[in-house]
């Protein structure tokens, strides 16, 4: 169904890991790694609200991987960024979910999403403070 080393006709769908570049699905890791590594990095909050605008700007999806510890669980960090995470979502729902790309998805630091019935045009403000 996924032809990963062969782009063509017979590629229905496309799922890049840790890019931005093809819009359909970007599998990209809350941390830096795939699965634990300790002392890894994890990526702000914000820094993951920015990605998933611009997939979604752009009419992909986002498949956030997080990877669990030894221990079966997840580190407390991954709480709080999830916590932080749903909060900026149930303000910005509408402008994410049910949502279509629109050309030309982004205007500097504007990115644009719309309703299914084309009716209401969403505007992100990505700049230097990570604003929205």
């Amino acid at each position: 169904m996924v032809d990963r080393t062969v782009p063509g006709k017979w590629e229905n769908y496309v799922t890049p890991e840790q890019a931005l570049n093809i819009p359909w699905e970007s599998c990209i890791t809350m941390r830096d790694s795939f699965s634990y590594v300790p002392n890894d990095n994890y990526k702000s909050s914000q820094k993951i609200i920015e990605t998933l605008v611009k997939i979604i700007s752009r009419g992909g999806n986002y498949l956030l991987n997080i990877a669990p510890g030894p221990n079966g669980d997840y580190d407390a960090v991954v709480y709080e960024r999830l916590k932080e995470i749903a909060a900026w979502m149930e303000v910005n729902q509408s402008a994410v979910f049910a949502t279509r790309a629109v050309a030309p998805y982004h205007d500097g630091d504007f990115y644009y999403t719309q309703s299914k019935d084309k009716k209401v045009l969403n505007f992100f403000h990505l700049d230097e403070k990570n604003s929205y």
